[in-house]
């Protein structure tokens, strides 16, 4: 998502968070939101309203995705310097 990129993930979340909300006041409001899903999956508004929250969750998803890569390439780069500091002391004990 590159609002996440340009912004950060907490404006890339509100923004997301502000979509769903003009979604569901472009659709009637909460209540007849409420009245759609009580019509059932099968109807034209039910499959509206799925494709909507396929979007909403694969942006979510995303969002979470790129949290967690970022945390764990943060990991590797600890495992990496560990990794060197450990090397470069075994260097230093088999010089002297």
């Amino acid at each position: 998502m590159r609002v996440g990129s340009v912004f950060g993930d907490k404006t890339a979340l509100i923004a997301i968070i502000g979509l769903a909300y003009s979604v569901i006041k472009g659709l009637g409001g909460p209540d007849k939101l409420f009245a759609m899903f009580n019509k059932g999956i099968a109807s034209a508004e039910g499959i509206v309203i799925q494709g909507l929250a396929l979007l909403l969750g694969i942006s979510l998803g995303a969002l979470m995705l790129k949290k967690m890569a970022a945390y764990y390439t943060g990991k590797l780069e600890v495992v990496e310097l560990a990794l060197k500091i450990q090397e470069t002391k075994a260097e230093e004990t088999s010089h002297s």
